[in-house]
């Protein structure tokens, strides 16, 4: 039943979520709580907007399932189905009247009322019932706007230049729109942040701090450093003892990825070993100084075997 096309969500919600989750009032006042405490902040304001929208719309979608399941045998179901019952059958008596007073043309076939036209019939009432209660909601759509420039947090300067934006085209407060407004708040307050259109721009992740686990102390194709784990992602690969660079070998395109960061912190002792395969096929390249595990050879320099796409943090 939860794969039926038209019935499956409904039936989740009847007879499953009583089960596995909480009623359909306390889901809407938990997401009311949380949509009128979502500020700003210091979030990127792109990325507030963004999620500003979907807790809205999850708020909306908790206002609708507030709504009581109406079951096809209910007064008004019935009632409505009579009506689009007696409007089929007098569409196919006027069908019948407007061929019959055609000369040439073939017989209408009167089409029956069938058990898949009430089926059909009672989802168009369900559906009825649920636009109903969506205009219902009792934040409307102005109020939401409202709320939506009271929890950006502007500055009293940004303050001022949206309203003077918005006094020069014409628009009074209960005129405000959200799309309008967030087309706006995009090319007011959103700095661009690609590297498109800033070459210079370095990743966000190269100011992360990162945490070592230093396994031996080596070098890899004359440059001295440390075999090391990440703490992070548990990968393992040669860490230099001069650079913030972390090289990490792949087994499977046979090249040594780079990734840069700001910042260390290294501590030794024995890796965990959970996780087999990521970056250590490339420990046969190292050079222990303590005699173990010597290297096959080595290879000069190292910047060919960088990949484009980098070490992802």
């Amino acid at each position: 039943m939860l794969r039926d096309p038209h019935d499956g969500v409904n039936y989740f919600k009847r007879f499953l979520r009583p089960h596995f989750i909480k009623g359909a009032q306390n889901v809407f006042f938990y997401r009311f709580m949380q949509f009128m405490k979502f500020n700003s902040g210091t979030m990127d304001p792109q990325k507030w907007m963004t999620r500003f929208q979907l807790t809205g719309n999850r708020l909306i979608e908790s206002w609708i399932d507030l709504l009581p399941e109406a079951l096809i045998t209910s007064p008004e179901a019935i009632l409505f189905v009579q009506r689009q019952r007696q409007e089929h059958e007098a569409d196919q008596v006027e069908r019948a009247q407007v061929v019959a007073a055609t000369p040439g043309a073939d017989p209408h076939v009167v089409i029956p009322w069938s058990d898949e036209m009430t089926l059909v019939s009672f989802r168009s009432f369900n559906e009825n019932r649920r636009q109903a209660q969506r205009m219902a909601f009792p934040l409307g759509d102005n109020l939401l706007v409202l709320i939506f420039v009271s929890l950006a947090e502007l500055t009293q300067d940004q303050r001022s230049t949206l309203t003077s934006i918005m006094t020069h085209r014409g628009r009074t407060l209960d005129q405000y729109h959200v799309q309008e407004l967030r087309d706006l708040f995009l090319e007011m307050f959103c700095a661009t942040k690609t590297a498109v259109d800033n070459p210079m721009m370095q990743p966000s992740g190269v100011a992360l701090r990162r945490s070592f686990l230093v396994l031996d102390d080596g070098e890899l194709e004359g440059t001295d450093g440390y075999w090391a784990e990440d703490d992070e992602d548990g990968a393992e690969g040669f860490l230099d003892a001069l650079e913030d660079v972390f090289w990490v070998y792949d087994d499977a395109d046979y090249t040594w990825y780079q990734g840069r960061f700001q910042g260390r912190q290294t501590r030794r002792g024995k890796g965990k070993g959970k996780r087999k395969g990521k970056g250590r096929g490339g420990r046969r390249f190292f050079r222990s100084r303590k005699g173990k595990g010597r290297g096959k050879g080595r290879r000069k320099g190292r910047s060919h075997m960088v990949s484009e796409e980098g070490y992802e943090e």
